[in-house]
């Protein structure tokens, strides 16, 4: 007790004692001499590192920086003025009249560079192309840093993503104020810009209007949000006047893509630490209007697209919770998907979704899905869906997808009724996007063969080759798909497809020729609801199947094909011609690519030749007998064996016009 009453003592007596004046005298003129130091000398220290930053950037990117005047505004403002960055003989890249940011000054006496207030006026940001010259590569190509960053063996995902959604928002200035601000892209011809006259950020709050011309068009759209740091929010919203929509620029000039909307919503909220961050996105986007001829030939037009995205990062992986939601319309559903890249790239994804069968049909998007307009449901279907991948071993592919129906029946047909492939229909071929022939698929065409008029070594071998499930399955094939998949990862490129013989047929009776991105859906759609519904036997689809398909140039249904290369009627086929014909189904054009300069069947194709004919054997379809010398029997005959020889003056290929077989 003796001891701290005594250190008591002695401590209020230095802190009454004149050693302790003189150190806080010290220490405040020290600080005082600092800061007028500081004040003397700060525009030239700004100069230097100006300087320095300026023959850094000239060395890295063989560009030039240019910056016409730099000071200290304020206790702690800095404003640059006439600032440009000009790449060596090429045109400006960027310039701005006026740049001004004001520092807090506590955090910068302790090193930490904090922008409370950033005001840019004047700017012209200038991306020029012509061919393959431009004005921005050179951002792309500079040279690399010296030091090499080791890498990281501990990767943190919930780490990573708190560092990086930390500094964006401790970084957003709390003011912010852009004026007479100036996007302007010239690609070739195509000439477009964007102006934002004026844009503040105040009280977290904002609001600026866009000014859009691009092909003499010029437009309006209205920007607005609000940035919350502290709780680390953001939102915007962009929207036009009433009636008016909003065109996302450049690319329909460039892309021939055209965007349109109404308005387009977004949000995100960020919560967490390095053990787990919780990211939350929101997105609603109304009057939606795309046009390309990869996705439709016309218009396609959403009501109303929303999804709700719960994302979690944690040190290991990243995961879409299941509570994820995404909607279109009525129909909606909640995806459950888990990735990670660390020590190798893992995927898994789960869908499991029962819902109103007609929810779904009624939010279909016109423009698109022609063939279900109007249709008419009642019951529940359910979509399944399990994909787990392993990139170490892609072989381990775990796919599943069904949708099945609970009490589902169709009540009445949209636009197109498709039980009418049960009789006899027109049918137009197309090559290359144009109609190159128009013939009956039914019982009335002289050519039509029934199934059982055609050999069974042809109707397995085309099975065998193209949906060996396909008696059993309801369009789609997901076993077949998963093949397909690992495929395409072997060989790191599309290789393969996974359409099924329902979709093949269903994209030539009831599809239009153009590849695009919805009619592989719609593909699958119409397939599934054939097969659930019973609207055709499957005996009966694969009969047309097999008098519809593309046998050879201008070549259509077995029938014709069977004469064309063999001379023989479709009952006729052996083993091996069987096989051949099953072989060019994928490429029908292209049958000539299989023989060599005297019409011998290349040893090449003997691979498949094998397989098809070993399955057909286990099948109980063919015996060994049957398949020996098989590359040797394939002789091909008759107008074939002209067209192969190069003797096609007389022959009109694409529209099967062929005097001596059928006249």
């Amino acid at each position: 007790m003796k001891h701290f009453l005594l250190s008591i003592t002695v401590l209020k007596n230095f802190l009454y004692s004149k050693m302790l004046r003189k150190i806080l005298l010290y220490v405040a003129g020290s600080i005082l001499l600092l800061l007028v130091l500081f004040f003397i000398f700060r525009n030239v220290v700004l100069h230097a590192v100006v300087d320095k930053k300026c023959k850094q950037f000239e060395e890295k990117y063989q560009a030039e920086l240019i910056i016409g005047k730099a000071k200290f505004t304020g206790f702690t403002g800095v404003t640059i003025r006439d600032i440009k960055i000009v790449p060596y003989n090429r045109s400006v890249l960027f310039a701005s009249k006026k740049v001004y940011a004001h520092f807090r000054l506590f955090p910068l006496i302790i090193g930490n560079i904090h922008i409370n207030k950033f005001t840019l006026e004047n700017t012209l940001i200038n991306i020029i192309r012509k061919g393959k010259v431009n004005n921005y590569d050179f951002l792309f190509t500079g040279t690399k840093d010296t030091i090499q960053q080791q890498s990281d063996s501990s990767f943190n995902y919930a780490a990573r993503f708190n560092k990086i959604f930390s500094a964006v928002f401790s970084n957003i200035p709390d003011k912010i104020e852009i004026r007479n601000f100036l996007v302007r892209i010239t690609a070739d011809t195509i000439r477009v810009s964007s102006f934002l006259p004026a844009f503040r950020i105040e009280n977290r709050r904002f609001l600026s209007s866009v000014f859009t011309s691009e092909e003499g068009k010029n437009r309006i759209c209205f920007v607005r949000g609000e940035i919350n740091k502290a709780y680390k929010r953001m939102n915007f919203m962009v929207y036009s006047f009433p009636g008016d929509k909003v065109r996302v620029p450049y690319i329909q000039s460039k892309y021939n893509f055209r965007c349109d909307f109404d308005t387009l919503y977004a949000g995100v909220f960020v919560d967490g630490n390095n053990s787990k961050i919780s990211i939350t996105a929101e997105n609603l986007i109304s009057g939606l209007v795309l046009n390309h001829k990869k996705i439709a030939q016309h218009d396609v037009k959403f009501k109303k697209i929303s999804f709700k995205l719960c994302i979690n990062s944690f040190k290991d992986f990243l995961e879409l919770d299941s509570s994820s939601v995404i909607a279109y319309h009525r129909f909606y559903f909640n995806p459950y998907i888990r990735i990670s890249h660390k020590p190798v790239v893992k995927a898994l994804l789960k869908i499991n979704k029962e819902f109103v069968a007609q929810d779904l049909f009624e939010s279909l998007p016109s423009g698109i899905f022609e063939n279900f307009e109007g249709i008419k449901t009642t019951g529940k279907l359910r979509l399944y869906v399990y994909f787990d991948l392993d990139m170490r071993q892609p072989d381990s592919l775990k796919f599943e997808a069904s949708l099945t129906g609970k009490y589902f029946r169709v009540i009445k047909y949209g636009a197109t009724d498709f039980r009418k492939i049960n009789g006899t229909f027109s049918h137009t071929a197309y090559v290359n996007g144009m109609p190159a022939r128009t013939f009956d698929v039914g019982p009335e065409n002289p050519s039509y063969t029934p199934l059982e008029a055609i050999s069974p070594y042809l109707k397995d071998a085309v099975l065998i080759s193209e949906n060996g499930g396909f008696f059993y399955g309801d369009g789609f094939n997901a076993a077949a798909f998963r093949e397909s998949i690992i495929a395409n990862i072997h060989a790191r490129r599309f290789v393969r497809g996974g359409s099924t013989i329902d979709m093949q047929l269903v994209k030539n009776v009831f599809l239009s020729k153009n590849k695009t991105i919805s009619r592989k859906a719609e593909e699958i759609l119409i397939a599934w609801l054939i097969n659930n519904n019973h609207l055709c036997t499957k005996e009966k689809m694969y009969e047309v199947y097999l008098n519809l398909i593309e046998w050879g140039p201008g070549i259509y249904g077995i029938s014709e094909a069977s004469d064309y290369y063999f001379q023989k009627k479709p009952s006729q086929l052996s083993v091996s011609e069987s096989i051949f014909l099953a072989s060019i189904i994928p490429k029908p054009r292209w049958f000539k690519s299989s023989f060599d300069e005297n019409g011998k069947l290349l040893q090449r194709n003997q691979a498949y030749f094998d397989l098809i004919a070993t399955k057909l054997i286990a099948k109980g379809s063919a015996t060994p007998q049957d398949t020996l010398d098989m590359i040797k029997k394939v002789e091909i005959k008759g107008v074939a064996k002209a067209y192969m020889a190069g003797d096609t003056a007389c022959y009109n290929t694409d529209t099967l016009f062929f005097p001596m077989i059928y006249n």
